[in-house]
């Protein structure tokens, strides 16, 4: 096959790429550099370039990091074989653009797919792997605020928000693309898009490494108040000018939309900022202890990522069953042996003479929330009448975990909740069975209470 014949293969990668420019977060155009073939052999797709290992290939190249998902690094060359499907690197291009010169650096990176070793030009499609991409500009200087983007927390209906986080204050705005990206999010077209941003100023002495963690402590706390994954694809470092100092591109974590998330502004427009004035030190501190909590964000984050109810609802059990068993550690109610062997029911029994929950009879009637565990972790017949009903149940439970989960981290507000099939909310520390019911379940409480 004659090489002219391969060519609109990289012209349509160039066309789709154009084509997301308009709402990219961050657009690399014209780069020239180089990039080192790797030396690992492990799990590669067999090479015939015809490049040397730790051979150093010069390229062209350019970047975008589009409203969702990964940033896209597309690399060819017009005279010879460019790289395998392989890991590569470092990559290092160099261009210039509206913020002045910049160096893009990545130490590793996976090629995604390439054209073949006859296709002119060739090229290879990259992202990098197990290390963030940078981007400088221009010399070194002090960094004076710093500015992150973070998926899937929506301030477009709030006036500019301003919330603490310990000492550090930062202030949410809406993400560039506006109300077009909140359209295609509410469409179902774009599935975890970077809605907001916030910016706050690093504080005296704060490393690099420093101001990155605490845009990932700030993002995971987040999925309390969303239900999803709040991942950081993009941290921006910038001087006194308004300028760009360094760019850093992170992969971030991606969750779909949840059904109800406990902190909807529609229903608690105070939520966010409260969630951080309370919460923020105590969550970065049990991210750091001996327990295991640093996986409760991801445990919550996680509930709605499959395709199905019974799924999720399996994944809401892992995350109940996570939080009620590290509960009763770090309260020394109950030893690792022990709970090894606690169902579903011990552990409610333990928690509420032991840590005093409050979980009233209303949540576990009729052992339903254990024969449902054990159906959907053993793939059994679901216990109750139908869908509607199976749906509630998983409602029900999950906002049971965002209200614990909230009253452990000091939150002192209210929370979306139901209320005789409405949306309403309530204070955190409600477990009435009128504000905690969905579907059936919500319409049964009404006719009590009509009755």
């Amino acid at each position: 096959m004659s090489v002219a014949q391969h060519t609109p293969r990289l012209d349509a990668l160039h066309a789709y790429l154009d084509g997301l420019r308009p709402h990219s977060r961050l657009v690399l155009d014209g780069a020239t550099g180089t990039v080192e073939r790797t030396t690992e052999t492990a799990f590669a797709i067999p090479d015939r370039t015809g490049t040397a290992p730790g051979e150093t290939v010069p390229c062209q190249g350019r970047l975008l990091l589009p409203p969702e998902g990964e940033c896209l690094v597309l690399l060819w060359r017009h005279d010879a074989p460019l790289l395998a499907r392989n890991f590569a690197g470092p990559l290092r291009l160099t261009g210039d653009g509206p913020d002045g010169a910049w160096t893009l650096e990545a130490l590793q990176i996976y090629v995604r797919v390439g054209s073949g070793t006859p296709e002119r030009p060739a090229w290879a499609l990259v992202a990098p792997v197990n290390h963030p991409l940078v981007v400088s500009y221009g010399d070194p200087r002090p960094t004076a605020r710093v500015s992150a983007l973070i998926n899937n927390v929506d301030v477009s209906d709030q006036p500019p928000l301003t919330a603490q986080a310990g000492r550090v204050p930062i202030h949410f705005e809406v993400a560039p693309g506006g109300q077009t990206v909140k359209d295609l999010h509410d469409g179902r077209v774009l599935r975890a898009p970077s809605l907001a941003s916030f910016e706050f100023e690093p504080w005296p002495g704060a490393t690099e490494d420093d101001v990155v963690a605490f845009c990932v402590h700030a993002g995971s706390l987040c999925a309390y108040a969303t239900g999803t994954h709040n991942g950081i694809p993009l941290v921006t470092y910038i001087d006194a000018a308004g300028r760009p100092v360094r760019r850093v591109v992170r992969a971030p974590l991606e969750g779909p939309r949840p059904t109800h998330p406990a902190l909807d502004p529609r229903q608690v427009p105070d939520g966010l900022t409260r969630l951080f004035r309370d919460c923020f030190d105590e969550h970065v501190r049990i991210q750091r202890s001996a327990l295991p909590w640093r996986k409760l964000p991801s445990y919550c984050g996680a509930i709605e990522d499959a395709g199905f109810l019974e799924q999720k609802f399996a994944t809401l059990m892992m995350a109940i069953e996570f939080f009620f068993r590290t509960s009763l550690l770090e309260a020394h109610a109950a030893n690792e042996s022990e709970l090894e062997r606690m169902s579903i029911t011990d552990l409610i029994g333990r928690a509420r003479t032991k840590l005093q929950w409050n979980i009233p009879k209303h949540y576990v009637r009729k052992g339903l929330v254990r024969l449902l565990r054990n159906a959907v972790a053993h793939g059994g017949e679901l216990p109750t009448k139908d869908a509607i009903e199976f749906r509630a149940m998983f409602d029900k439970w999950r906002l049971l975990l965002s209200r614990r989960v909230l009253i452990r981290l000091g939150y002192t507000g209210r929370v979306a909740s139901p209320e005789r099939g409405y949306a309403s909310s309530s204070p955190v520390d409600d477990f009435s069975e009128e504000h905690n019911s969905f579907g059936s379940s919500a319409e049964s409480v009404g006719k009590t209470r009509a009755d």
